[in-house]
This record gives structure tokens, C-alpha cells and sequence, in this order.
């Protein structure tokens, strides 16, 4: 059985109704795939040693909501650093049932892959002890980055450092307009995270997750910026078609 925590803010009503909706859909995997709903860190309750990171891109402030987010992936990746193996997922990861046979197939190669990220970004990943070690090593010293691009940097410094030549990385395929408008929610294959982003070199599958969203609530995490908003949903539909858009109210 396959190891899955599944990070939420258990005391937060929208991500209790998103966790409802995305564990349904894992069901059909139920005999391979196991998920624990595990409380997050909350803004309330931030890890001490992360004192040093307090900052997005640039001068660009953190929300405390996304703050709370970049400590629960670190304490994953400590755990993953420790020598175990399991994936991390979001309240609302969501799996295609029409990719069912791409996610067995992957998860049939987890144990030996040194990074997996099978959705749209983080919504579901694991990574190797080596990847977790570089990845710790880069928060620790203090990094502008978010969890993704600090999770492509640690990826691309281990495969460098073990000189790896087989295709052992698994990554969101680069959308070649260069944007985040219309991402193709494929999965690319490499020897490291820059050539599976840019440059697969086997097979680019169908990523069989994505991101759960209401364009009436949006995300779950509501002190940023770029929460999707009623009067912006047809828009954000248009452009973010690698997310599955539901109707929380209809459930």
C-alpha cells in the first residue's frame, strides 16, 4: 500500500468541503493508494527555524496563509529527508478518473523515482531522500521561492550531484508560450526537472491530477492577491483550463 498525507487547515469550513469532494475521487485507487488527512501549519503555529524566509518572490510579501503552507511542505520534507517514502497532497488534489490507468502506472514506478510531481504543480508529489536533503538545505538557508520552484532546484541539484542519466523525474510539462494561460496538464519525463519541464525525453502523459476549484469560493487560502473571485470566474475558467472547476454547493 502507497502512503499518501493529505495536508488541510482542519478547522478551515471551505477546505473540509473541498477534502470531501477530492478524497472521493482517490476511491477507485483505494486498493493501492492510502490517504490521511493530517492537520497543516497554520499561521498561528509556524516552525521557529523558518524565521529566515519570510518573503515571496522579490520584496513581495507572504500572506500568513501561504506562509503556513511553505512550513507544512517543509516538515513533509523532513520526514522524506529521514528516509521515509510516501507522497503530500493538498486539500484539493483531484484525480481524473478518465487517467485512473496513468496514475496506477505511476505509482507502479514511485519507489524508484527521485521526483514526481503528477498534477498541475504541487498538488500531488513525492520526491527521493536525496531531493527532500537538497530541498531542506535550500529553506533552511533562505530562499525567495515557492514551494514548486524550490522543490525544481533541490530536484535538478540532486540529479547533478548522483550525475544521473536514466529518466527518473517526473514534472508538469512547460507550457511553450511561456505563460501560465491555457497549461496542457501533461506530465514530461527526464533526468532531472529542467529537461522533464522543457525537454521530455520519453512519453509525455496526461497529468492524472489537477487542482479542485469553485470559481464561486476559490481557493482555500483567502489572504492573497490572486483568489479567484465571482466576478472573474468565466475569465479564470477561459485561462486555467488544467484545473477541474466544481460546484461545492451542488455536491
Amino acid at each position: 500500500m502507497i502512503k499518501a498525507y493529505m495536508q488541510a487547515d482542519l478547522n478551515n469550513a471551505l477546505a473540509m468541503r473541498y477534502i470531501e469532494y477530492a478524497l472521493k475521487s482517490f476511491e477507485c485507487v483505494s486498493d493501492i493508494f492510502e490517504i490521511e488527512v493530517v492537520q497543516c501549519i497554520t499561521p498561528d503555529n509556524l516552525l521557529p527555524e523558518l524565521k529566515n524566509t519570510p518573503y515571496w518572490h522579490g520584496n513581495k510579501k507572504r500572506s500568513p496563509g501561504e506562509l503556513g503552507s511553505y512550513h507544512s511542505n517543509y516538515r513533509m520534507m523532513k520526514r522524506l529527508a529521514s528516509g521515509e517514502r510516501f507522497w503530500v497532497m493538498e486539500h484539493d488534489a483531484w484525480l481524473n478518473p478518465e487517467r485512473e490507468d496513468i496514475f496506477r502506472k505511476f505509482m507502479g514506478k514511485c519507489r524508484v523515482m527521485e521526483a514526481m510531481l503528477i498534477g498541475t504543480a504541487t498538488e500531488i508529489w513525492t520526491v527521493s531522500r536525496g531531493v527532500a536533503i537538497e530541498h531542506c538545505k535550500i529553506v533552511e538557508n533562505g530562499t525567495k521561492h515557492g514551494t514548486m520552484e524550490t522543490i525544481h532546484k533541490a530536484v535538478n541539484i540532486h540529479c547533478r550531484n548522483i550525475n544521473l542519466k536514466s529518466n527518473r523525474v517526473y514534472w508538469p510539462l512547460f507550457n511553450k508560450q511561456g505563460t501560465h494561460i491555457g497549461r496542457v496538464n501533461k506530465t514530461g519525463i527526464g533526468n532531472s526537472a529542467d529537461v522533464a519541464f522543457r525537454r521530455p525525453r520519453g512519453i509525455i502523459e496526461n497529468a492524472p491530477c489537477t487542482q479542485l476549484v469553485d470559481p464561486n469560493y476559490g481557493a482555500s487560502i483567502q489572504d492573497r492577491a490572486n483568489i479567484i473571485k465571482n466576478k472573474k470566474s468565466k475569465t479564470l475558467i477561459d485561462i486555467h483550463k488544467d484545473l477541474h472547476f466544481i460546484s461545492l454547493d451542488n455536491m
